[in-house]
């Protein structure tokens, strides 16, 4: 006994298919949904708290550019009462706005107000220094080679000046110890070289000083400058490398979904692929072959052998019932057949005459109720043959019936194929001529005349002279619908009555 091969319901095969394409989304969606939220969430971190940072570093940064313009102005400005609203600006700084910067921002203002007290301080020294060169100039006047010391008293730094000032002290100097130790110098001489080279040395220590303190006070300046700018860039670097690593955090996510919906795509391509290939070959292959059986029954209506088994429920239940129905409708085509093939030769013995084999007067009948009209360059032709009854009576009905069978024959051979004969009555025959001449006509019934003479069938009855027919034609027809058969057949007729 065969294994009956196994079956899967459409709706198994549908559930098949369709599972990988929601198992897909459904994980589509989950990580969408989830890289969403961490973007969602990355980005209200970033508007809450980086954002919000950054604006308040910008704001530090701005307010270390006002410490910096201070020290600026400490530094550089000649006019005090700047120098003092520099530094009370600075001191008057808000430690709080600076948090969490605030011990920074505290230890930039107490280096600040160092600052200012070093710059007081040097303008103290300057402004000493001023006193002490004045008195000296007053005692080098008294000294022939001694050139003037100019310094301006409330300038901090002016290079020019000073290079000036350190260069005219050392030429006096210089001359003033040359000249006291000369031989010749008198006692009131020696005595202002003595005074004037205390006062210088007195001098060259505070100048000293000065200039001492003054490379202190521009390391300081330069110092604090580049802290309060490593500072600022440290601010500013420190929050844009948040901003900058959560935007490209972001960046990361969304390309990390642009991969996974690049992926998805792929692989749902795949997987249409995949199930058309597989709808194809489960259904569509199995449908189109029954068709194809079908359309091969419908042709040759012969049943296929048997119609192969496949792997869906329903299209074997299809074969299944399409093997016995093919079987039934083809013993239904087999037996219309012969139905059809005894019905057609009712209809021919019906329609033809059983000894001459000729059309008979029902299906000349038949003509004239179907197509009444004569159509154009119509005409009709009536054959009697003469003295039958005596041909009959003398030699027999058989004689008879032969002399008929071989006019039939006649008449077959030389009249058109498109032309036609009918047994009329007895000895009757009616010829209907199409696409003809009114002459051609006449020459048709007396050729047939002749060809029938020309047989030399023996009529007894006559004394055995040879059997002859006469013949009538009618007009042919001048167009469609002027004319009936029946008006043809009237005007045959009686030429052929005529005739005889």
């Amino acid at each position: 006994m065969l294994r009956k091969k196994k079956t899967l319901s459409i709706r198994f095969y549908t559930v098949l298919l369709l599972m990988p394409f929601l198992i897909a989304i459904f994980i589509l969606v989950a990580f969408l949904r989830s890289n969403f939220n961490t973007i969602e969430q990355k980005s209200n971190y970033i508007l809450e708290k980086t954002v919000p940072d950054v604006i308040a570093t910008q704001n530090i940064q701005q307010k270390l550019q006002d410490l910096q313009r201070s020290i600026e102005i400490i530094r550089f400005s000649n006019d005090f009462t700047f120098v003092d609203e520099a530094y009370n600006s600075s001191r008057l700084l808000n430690i709080s706005s600076f948090y969490p910067y605030k011990d920074e921002i505290k230890t930039f203002k107490e280096r600040i107000a160092k600052f200012y007290k070093d710059r007081m301080d040097f303008y103290a020294l300057r402004r000493g220094l001023f006193i002490k060169v004045n008195k000296v100039n007053e005692i080098g006047n008294d000294v022939d080679f001694y050139q003037e010391l100019r310094l301006m008293p409330m300038t901090l730094y002016e290079r020019k000046n000073d290079e000036l000032i350190l260069k005219t002290f050392k030429a006096n100097y210089k001359e003033i110890k040359r000249y006291c130790v000369q031989d010749e110098i008198d006692k009131e001489a020696l005595s202002s070289c003595s005074v004037l080279l205390s006062a210088y040395e007195d001098l060259k220590v505070k100048i000293d000083k000065l200039y001492a303190k003054k490379e202190l006070f521009e390391e300081s300046y330069l110092q604090l400058n580049h802290d309060l700018k490593e500072f600022s860039i440290l601010l500013s670097g420190k929050h844009n490398y948040s901003l900058v690593k959560d935007i490209f955090e972001i960046e990361d996510t969304v390309e990390e979904v642009q991969h996974m919906v690049r992926a998805a795509v792929i692989i749902a391509v795949i997987m249409v692929i995949a199930e058309i290939f597989l709808i194809h070959f489960l259904i569509i292959s199995p449908i189109y072959k029954i068709a194809k059986e079908i359309r091969e029954f419908r042709r040759t209506k012969l049943p296929p052998k048997k119609l192969m088994s496949w792997h869906i429920e329903e299209i074997q239940d299809i074969c299944s019932l399409l093997n016995p129905l093919f079987k039934d409708v083809s013993e239904v085509y087999s037996e219309s057949f012969e139905l059809q093939k005894q019905n057609q030769d009712l209809k021919s013995l019906a329609l033809l005459d059983d000894l001459t084999q000729l059309l008979n007067r029902r299906a000349l009948n038949l003509l004239i109720r179907e197509k009444p009209f004569a159509r154009k360059n119509m005409a009709v032709c009536m054959l009697d043959i003469d003295y039958f009854k005596c041909l009959n009576d003398s030699m027999g009905h058989i004689e008879g019936d032969r002399v008929l069978h071989r006019i039939a024959v006649v008449l077959k051979e030389k009249v058109a194929g498109s032309d036609l004969i009918y047994r009329y009555g007895g000895e009757e025959f009616c010829i209907i001529l199409f696409d003809v001449k009114q002459e051609d006509v006449l020459k048709i019934a007396k050729r047939l005349c002749k060809e029938i003479e020309s047989l030399n069938l023996i009529n007894k009855g006559l004394c055995d002279k040879p059997v002859t027919i006469s013949a009538g034609t009618s007009l042919i027809a001048k167009d469609d619908k002027s004319d009936t058969i029946i008006d043809l057949i009237h005007q045959a007729d009686s030429a052929l009555y005529r005739a005889k």
